[in-house]
């Protein structure tokens, strides 16, 4: 783990509030993004937040602020499966349909941020927690 007294965190991790994956999420972003240092911010369903103009003002004045002050070089968001925000896996008819969901909603979310914060890598990031692993997109 990185100096925390060093105040820079390279990465920013947008994602869904649901209690039942916190420690989860966590346990993932800290693996996927090598134990470096991040900011956590969380929403009712990430993605669906960022593409939200309400929410995703609030969302990106935060973003905003913590690269001025954290030297952020990503911002990864993560949505899960089963999503209440996104009316849960019973919309969907399979798990296929429902990740592939996921992927076009992130895709949005993603290039929203990107034209926002153009110097700022962006990472997509669903977890199925049916098998406990982060996909990327």
């Amino acid at each position: 783990m990185e100096n925390i007294m060093s105040h820079i965190a390279p990465n920013i991790v947008v994602a869904c509030v649901d209690f039942r994956f916190q420690n989860e999420f966590l346990a993932h972003c800290n693996k996927q993004l090598g134990n470096k240092t991040f900011d956590y911010l969380t929403y009712p369903g990430a993605s669906k937040a960022i593409l939200d103009r309400k929410s995703r003002d609030a969302i990106f004045s935060a973003i905003s602020t913590l690269v001025k002050i954290h030297q952020t070089e990503m911002v990864v968001i993560l949505d899960h499966i089963d999503c209440g925000a996104y009316g849960g896996s019973v919309r969907f008819s399979n798990i296929k349909d429902e990740i592939n969901f996921h992927k076009e909603k992130l895709t949005e979310a993603g290039e929203l941020l990107t034209k926002e914060f153009p110097e700022i890598k962006v990472g997509l990031l669903i977890y199925n927690y049916r098998q406990n692993k982060l996909l990327t997109v």
